[in-house]
């Protein structure tokens, strides 16, 4: 309803001039009046102006109605990048609110981190952006291994309602070059449990070494390949065991796999380790290679069976040559002379114990007055080496029990067994003596001096120089002073099973307030247990001979008793 002048500030008869009245009120409607001959088109607005087309077409035409459209569209918002490549990423955002916008297309931009300019992204995605919904684009032509950060303009087609930049993106990084695979991975050597490989290292562009990671399978089996085998397939990949599996030097390209069975073929594979994974190189496969066959390993020569007491005989031997074997332990094989049978002997612990070198030991547990004869072999932790037995031994008669007492000690009577337990300390044996058949029995000790055998056979255990005894008859325990390794030892007649409740094998009379089996005694020599097995009293004459020491069974736990007096003398004696 008001006038307002207008200043033409720049026009030709065939371009666009920009009108700017005084006092325009955005989104409002305004009728432009020209001179008779001038044409009037339309042809943009702003906020603040109008734009129009004029020419010389119709002299009567006198004006035009025209509309501003003011309110521009707002920023594309959440702008993100994914999915990294070596030069490119995806990139994309949500539209903003409109405004006045008429959609012309989208525009998007990207500076690499440190720059300060953006530049247009490159790429026939980001090229063609014409729809409002289509929002994602892969810029490429970017630096591998580079961080990049982008932005999103909303393009209108009046040029006025344009967005503003959105803010920027996170900055992403595009993948780096990786390094090549190594070449020509090689099996130069085999054993019978490792192999020697090596390879050279491939380019390493953008890596930064860290490691060579070397696997290795047991490759696919083939009928020709062993004789009387079907076809298998390759087995899993694992990681080399040896020096292979410790590759931190990108100068050492040469190793050994270990850990490998024998007789089988084998092929590894390796790769280069980054401090970014993603530049690893992919692996380079070998082909494949057998080991060899082991080697068992020889037979003991010169075995010798002397020394024979009622329960035990002593063996000697000559090794053989251990050829491919990982030694594991000597296993003796008995049997009774006459008869075809063997039986692994799984009671001698001392035998079994031994380290390769030794050849002496002690095979236990045997019956008094009985013929026998023993073979032997080298046992080794890998099975296939295991060796085989050796010729017979020479036939040797244990001998008779009865009666051969050496160095008898106070003994312990069954009454309701009607049977009497020695200790005899120059044999290292505890024995039974039995009133009904008259015969005797070991109940423990394998007749050498030594410590051995807690948790198993008291039979097959080592004693040395017990000296006194004491039964628990409710609880069929016998209790063993046994003396020279300082120790008081227990027997569970009803399982024959033998363990220790009092002494830590070193001379001395600490301990007090601990645990019974950490305490240290010195030749206990005489023992009492209370009926029912509560409390077992000891006197060690070397370590505390003025005082006895006591054991709470159940709690397994020792004390200082009482100093030695009369009183003290009658309790043992009782």
């Amino acid at each position: 309803g008001n006038s307002h002048p207008i200043v033409l500030r720049a026009w030709n008869r065939t371009a666009v001039a920009r009108l700017d009245p005084a006092g325009l009120l955005p989104g409002s409607d305004y009728t432009v009046m020209f001179p008779s001959g001038i044409f009037v088109g339309p042809a943009g607005d702003s906020i603040d102006s109008l734009s129009v087309n004029f020419g010389t077409l119709s002299p009567h035409r006198l004006g035009v109605h025209y509309s501003s459209a003011l309110i521009p569209a707002n920023p594309p918002q959440n702008v993100r990048a994914s999915d990294a490549q070596l030069d490119s990423v995806t990139v994309s955002w949500e539209p903003g609110e409109p405004g006045a916008c008429v959609f012309a297309r989208w525009v998007v931009l990207y500076r690499k981190e440190g720059d300060e300019v953006y530049r247009y992204a490159r790429g026939f995605s980001c090229a063609s952006l014409t729809a409002r919904d289509r929002t994602t684009c892969a810029p490429n032509q970017l630096e591998s291994a580079a961080r990049y950060v982008f932005v999103v303009r909303e393009l209108c087609r009046d040029g006025d309602s344009d967005s503003d930049a959105s803010d920027p993106s996170p900055a992403f990084r595009t993948l780096p070059l990786p390094a090549d695979p190594p070449l020509f991975p090689t099996i130069t050597n085999v054993g019978v449990y490792f192999m020697n490989v090596t390879f050279v290292p491939g380019l390493p562009y953008q890596c930064v070494f860290a490691s060579f990671m070397i696997q290795v399978r047991e490759s696919e089996i083939f009928e020709d390949d062993v004789d009387g085998r079907a076809p298998q397939p390759a087995s899993p990949w694992r990681l080399a065991d040896g020096p292979c599996g410790n590759m931190v030097l990108r100068t050492v390209t040469d190793c050994a796999i270990e850990s490998l069975a024998h007789q089988t073929s084998f092929q590894f594979r390796v790769k280069e380790i980054c401090e970014d994974p993603e530049a690893d190189s992919g692996f380079a496969v070998s082909d494949s290679r057998r080991t060899r066959t082991a080697v068992a390993a020889g037979s003991p020569v010169d075995l010798v069976a002397t020394g024979a007491a009622p329960s035990y005989v002593t063996l000697s031997w000559r090794q053989g040559d251990g050829a491919d074997c990982f030694f594991d332990h000597w296993e003796v094989s008995v049997r009774l002379n006459g008869t075809d049978k063997w039986e692994v002997d799984f009671v001698s612990r001392g035998c079994r114990d031994l380290k390769r070198e030794e050849n002496t030991c002690y095979v236990v547990g045997l019956l008094e007055s009985q013929a026998y004869e023993f073979r032997l072999r080298e046992r080794c932790s890998n099975p296939e080496a295991t060796g085989a037995h050796s010729v017979a031994s020479n036939i040797i008669t244990t001998q008779r029990g009865t009666g051969y007492l050496e160095a008898p000690n106070p003994t312990a009577y069954d009454p309701r067994r009607q049977a009497v337990f020695v200790a005899d300390a120059d044999q290292h044996l505890v024995l039974r003596w039995a009133a009904d058949s008259g015969l005797w029995t070991t109940v423990a000790g394998g007749g050498v001096c030594g410590f051995d055998g807690d948790g198993g056979a008291a039979e097959a255990a080592l004693l040395c120089g017990p000296t006194a005894l004491a039964l628990e008859d409710s609880t069929r325990t016998l209790f063993v002073a046994d003396t020279l390794n300082h120790r008081v030892r227990a027997v569970e007649l009803d399982t024959g099973l033998i363990r220790t409740v009092a002494g830590s094998g070193r001379p001395g009379a600490t301990g007090d307030g601990g645990f019974a089996i950490d305490a240290d005694l010195e030749h206990p020599r005489a023992i009492v247990v209370t009926p029912g097995g509560a409390v077992l009293y000891i006197q060690d004459p070397l370590g505390r001979p003025d005082t006895v020491r006591s054991v709470d069974l159940e709690g397994g736990r020792i004390e200082t008793y009482r100093t030695w007096d009369e009183g003290t003398r009658l309790l043992l004696a009782r």
